[in-house]
């Protein structure tokens, strides 16, 4: 530290016979940037102070310092708090994004991210958490369409893996009119089974509030939809009028039947027009 400190004291003594006192001022800042030490996380991190403090840290400026905190949160947070993956999907992204369109090196490091999570998952490895990151990255940069051209190289070269990440990639898939291929891995009955338990799981629980079940239920009203519209175009018509049958069981809310039947018609639910 010493001999930083003396070092550091030369360059200024130097500097200041050539240099006004501006940009004396403008050399500390870039030499206190540059080579400043590292952030270490806390012993106990917790993930939304880290983001928290990366958001305060990039409003003040203090680029490179909130990017080591994004990238924390990108690599490391979920391990300490699985429950943490939608946050740092959504807003940590979205907020990194924000920072890159300052900063070059935290786009860079976005981008080399992306790249690593496209690799793994050509590769098979992690396959769900690799397509996660990559279409959250895609979705922030608005590259959407690679996210689609992702999956259509699975298709290709590794259906097995498709088959396997099909769910998340449908909202993408649907935007970009890939309903065709959506019918190739599309489990029209089962897909259904399962947004059905899970609806009836949710209004079991209780102190869960109104609100909350409403909102359950609006997404297990577009999601249904979206089954029977995609069966619907890919002439999968008596299967999907069996689901709208097992639908209208479940609800007979005004607003979902006439969903379904728009579905069952060939029009797409509003979630993914």
């Amino acid at each position: 530290m010493i001999h930083r400190t003396i070092r550091f004291g030369m360059i200024l003594r130097r500097v200041s016979t050539q240099f006004s006192l501006a940009s004396i001022a403008s050399w500390v800042l870039f030499l206190g940037l540059s080579h400043g030490d590292e952030w270490v996380p806390p012993n106990n991190p917790n993930p939304r102070t880290i983001l928290s403090e990366a958001n305060l840290d990039a409003k003040a400026k203090r680029y490179q310092l909130a990017l080591e905190k994004y990238l924390w949160i990108y690599e490391k947070s979920t391990v300490v708090e699985p429950a943490f993956i939608g946050v740092r999907l959504s807003f940590a992204l979205a907020a990194w994004n924000d920072l890159a369109n300052e900063y070059p090196p935290a786009m860079n490091k976005l981008l080399e991210k992306r790249d690593e999570a496209l690799q793994m998952l050509n590769e098979g490895r992690d396959p769900q958490r690799s397509f996660m990151d990559l279409a959250g990255i895609n979705r922030v940069l608005k590259q959407v369409p690679k996210t689609v051209a992702a999956f259509e190289q699975l298709d290709k070269n590794s259906p097995r893996i498709a088959k396997e990440v099909y769910a998340l990639a449908q909202p993408a898939l649907i935007a970009n009119q890939k309903v065709e291929l959506c019918g190739r891995y599309l489990d029209g009955t089962k897909d259904f089974e399962k947004l059905h338990e899970s609806f009836r799981m949710i209004k079991t629980l209780k102190g869960i509030g109104d609100d909350a079940v409403a909102r359950y239920e609006s997404e297990f009203f577009k999601g249904v939809s979206t089954i029977v519209f995609i069966l619907a175009v890919n002439d999968r018509r008596e299967e999907a009028l069996e689901i709208v049958r097992k639908a209208k069981e479940v609800s007979n809310n005004e607003s979902f039947q006439l969903m379904l039947d728009e579905a069952l018609a060939g029009k797409n639910p509003p979630s993914t027009r």
